[in-house]
C-alpha cells in the first residue's frame, strides 16, 4: 500500500506542475483532502472552509503557504495525524506544493520530478565581495577570469577577479568585487569571452543560507546560517527538517526528511533512503517550523553532494582503505587560517616531530601562496590537505565539518591555530611525544577530550617576525594562562557537533581530561 501511495502522489504531481494557481483552487485541493481521508483523531475537524477567497487555509493545522495573501501553499505536514485512505485526485489543486508529510510510518516523502530550476552556477553576497560557484572546475588556461557587469542601459563593465580557487571535486569559486553603483553581476567568463551573452542570476544573501553539507554516516550534516539559536546550546531538532532536491535541469525530485539534531548552524537529518542505495548529485536546504507547526519555505542553498560521497560509496572506500592500512592515525590536526603561509612550515614541520601524522587546513581565503607551500609540504612526505572554506566567521561551523571529515581517518584530532604550539618540559620533551601522551588515553572508553591550558607569547622585545622562527625567537610569556586547546576523539562528541571553538560538546556520560604543568 505504501508503494502505491508514493507512485500515485508522484504523477499527481508532476501532472499538474504547469496548471495555473489561485486562492480558490488550494481551498479546493484542502476540500478533497479532508473529505477523503480517514481522520481517526478529528485532528481535521478544525479544517472549515467559510469563503473560498478567505486567506484563513494558510493558518489551519499543518498547512505552510509562500504567499498567505493569495493562499499559495507550499508544504502540508499531517504526519503526525495518523490519517488513513486515498490521496484525492483534489490534490492536482495544490499547485504549488512542494512538500507532503502525511505519515509517521513514512521514512521519506517525495514529491516527484517538479519544475524547480537548479542553477548551473550560485552566487553569494558577502559585505566586501561576491562569491560565485561555478558548476565546474577552473580549466587550465582560467587563471585570469574576468567579472562581468550589466548596467541598466546595456552598458558593459569588466573587472579583474580578486581571485578564484578549485572549491571541491566538481566546482570551482571565483571571487568578484562587488557591483559598482548601477551595475549588477551576471557572469564571469574568460577576458577573451566577456562578450558572451547576458546571463540572468539571482544572488544569494549571506545572512539567510545553507552554505554546506557533508554525509556522516546514514545522516547528512548541513551548515546554515541565519537561524535564531541560543548560542552554545542545542536546539530541538523537532524545529527542522531537511530538503533534498535530486535531478538535473529542469526536472528534480524533491525528499523531505526529519532533523535528528541541531546546534548553532549545524542541522543534522536523516539520510533518505533512495540517496543512500542509489546515490546521485544533490542539494539539500532546511526547513524551519514554528511551534504551531507551520513550516516555511526551504532557506536557499548552495549546500551540494556529489554522487561519489554517497554512504555506500563512503563504506567501500573504507573497507579498502582498512586492508590496505589497518589503522587509523593516532594524532591529526585541524585548523583555520587565513594568510598563515608562511608560518604553517615551522608550526607542521614541530608539531610532526611530536607525533601528529595528519593535517587538515581549513584555508579561509587566504591570497598568500598558501596552496603552493602545502604542496611543498606535502612533497617532503607531510600529510596535508586543504580545504577550501570561504564562509567567513563560521570557525565553530569549519571545526565541526572537519570533526565529520576526520572520524574515519583518525583516532584524536587537535584544534588549534598556526600560531599556536604544545609545548612540553626538557625532561619530557621527545620525538612523538605528544602522539605518546594522547595514546595513553586511547583505551580510557570515558574519555573524549584531553584540554591543555595556553599562554601568550610575545613580544618578547622583538619588533619584526624572528628569522629563527617563534619556538625559539619568542622567549616571554604570560604567567597565567588565558583560555584552553582541545585534542578530542571525534566518536565521542554529540551528534549536533556543538563546540566553543577550544572545546567541543561531548556525549553522555564522556568527560574531559585537563593535563596539569608538569606533564
Amino acid at each position: 500500500m505504501k508503494k502505491i501511495f508514493f507512485i500515485t502522489l508522484s504523477c499527481l504531481l508532476f501532472t499538474t506542475s504547469f496548471l495555473s494557481s489561485s486562492g480558490e483552487d488550494h481551498v479546493l485541493c484542502l476540500q478533497g483532502l479532508k473529505n477523503s481521508l480517514t481522520d481517526p483523531s478529528s485532528r481535521l475537524t478544525s479544517w472549515s472552509f467559510p469563503n473560498s477567497s478567505s486567506s484563513s487555509i494558510c493558518k489551519l493545522t499543518g498547512v505552510s503557504c509562500w504567499n498567505e495573501k493569495e493562499n499559495h501553499i507550499i508544504s502540508l505536514h499531517l504526519q503526525s495525524m495518523q490519517l488513513k485512505g486515498q490521496i484525492p485526485e483534489s490534490l492536482k489543486f495544490c499547485h504549488s506544493l512542494q512538500s507532503l508529510d502525511i505519515s509517521g510510518s513514512i521514512p521519506c516523502q517525495i514529491c516527484a520530478p517538479r519544475h524547480i530550476s537548479i542553477p548551473d552556477e550560485d552566487s553569494v553576497q558577502f559585505p566586501d565581495h561576491l562569491l560565485l560557484i561555478r558548476s565546474s572546475r577552473i580549466g587550465r588556461g582560467e587563471k585570469n577570469l574576468a567579472c562581468v557587469y550589466h548596467g541598466v542601459k546595456e552598458e558593459t563593465l569588466v573587472l579583474p577577479s580578486i581571485s578564484s580557487d578549485e572549491y571541491d571535486a566538481f566546482r570551482s569559486i571565483v571571487r568578484c568585487p562587488n557591483a559598482p553603483l548601477n551595475y549588477s553581476l551576471s557572469s564571469v567568463d574568460l577576458r577573451d569571452l566577456v562578450k558572451k551573452q547576458k546571463q540572468s542570476r539571482g544572488v544569494h544573501n549571506w545572512e539567510k543560507l545553507v552554505y554546506e553539507a557533508v554525509i556522516d554516516g546514514d545522516t547528512v550534516v548541513v551548515f546554515v546560517k541565519g537561524l535564531t539559536r541560543r548560542p552554545h546550546k542545542e536546539s530541538d531538532p523537532s524545529y527542522y527538517k531537511c530538503q533534498f532536491e535530486i535531478g538535473k535541469e529542469k526536472d528534480v525530485a524533491v525528499l523531505v526528511t526529519q532533523a535528528v539534531a541541531a546546534a548553532q548552524e549545524v542541522v543534522r537529518c536523516v539520510l533518505p533512503e533512495s540517496l543512500k542505495l542509489n546515490p546521485e548529485m544533490f542539494r539539500v536546504s532546511v526547513i524551519h517550523i514554528d511551534p504551531r507547526g507551520r513550516s516555511t519555505p526551504a532557506l536557499p542553498s548552495v549546500a551540494r553532494i556529489n554522487g561519489s560521497d554517497s554512504v555506500e560509496k563512503k563504506k567501500k572506500k573504507k573497507k579498502k582503505k582498512k586492508k590496505k592500512s589497518g589503522t587509523k592515525h593516532e594524532l591529526c590536526v585541524c585548523t583555520m587560517l587565513w594568510n598563515q603561509a608562511p608560518f604553517l612550515r615551522e608550526w607542521i614541520m614541530y608539531h610532526s616531530w611530536l607525533g601528529v601524522e595528519r593535517w587538515f587546513i581549513y584555508d579561509n581565503n587566504s591570497d598568500d601562496g598558501i596552496k603552493d607551500e602545502i604542496e611543498s609540504l606535502n612533497s617532503e612526505n607531510y600529510n596535508v590537505s586543504r580545504h577550501v572554506w570561504p564562509w567567513i566567521k563560521t570557525q565553530e561551523a569549519g571545526f565541526s565539518h572537519c570533526a565529520v571529515r576526520a572520524k574515519d581517518k583518525c583516532n584524536w584530532v587537535g584544534f588549534f591555530d598556526v600560531d599556536e604550539f604544545y609545548y612540553f618540559p626538557t625532561h619530557r620533551r621527545s620525538k612523538n611525544a605528544l602522539s605518546s601522551l594522547v595514546s595513553n588515553y586511547t583505551s580510557w572508553d570515558m574519555v573524549g577530550e584531553i584540554r591543555t591550558k595556553c599562554h601568550s607569547y610575545g613580544p618578547s622585545g622583538l619588533t619584526s617576525v624572528p628569522s629563527q622562527g617563534v619556538t625559539i625567537g619568542y622567549t616571554c610569556r604570560q604567567a597565567k594562562p588565558e583560555r584552553h586547546k582541545s585534542i578530542i576523539r571525534p566518536e565521542r562528541l554529540t551528534s549536533s557537533l556543538l563546540n566553543e571553538v577550544h572545546h567541543f560538546q561531548l556525549r553522555e556520560g564522556i568527560r574531559h581530561m585537563s593535563l596539569v604543568k608538569n606533564i
